[in-house]
């Protein structure tokens, strides 16, 4: 309802691209681990048909970090970031 209405303001087609920039998902998920002081010691890769990012760091996070980087994450993308070490 709301694209129909911005399209008809605008007088330009407005249509939603059915799959997510995958590009800027995978660079988020880096993003969040360089800030979160993770050593990535594989991926991040995409899981689109499932909805989540995988990666495996070289140590264990801390169970506040892993949870607050997951949900900035999830507020951010609508991905599940899943984390292994």
């Amino acid at each position: 309802e709301t694209i129909q209405r911005l399209a008809e303001q605008t007088g330009y087609a407005l249509t939603i691209h059915p799959h997510p920039n995958q590009q800027k998902i995978l660079q988020l998920a880096q993003s969040l681990a360089r800030e979160a002081g993770w050593a990535i010691r594989k991926g991040p890769g995409i899981r689109t048909d499932v909805g989540d990012v995988t990666m495996s760091v070289a140590e264990t996070p801390a169970d506040t970090v892993l949870t607050e980087m997951q949900q900035r994450f999830a507020d951010e993308t609508g991905y599940q970031l899943v984390v292994n070490s």
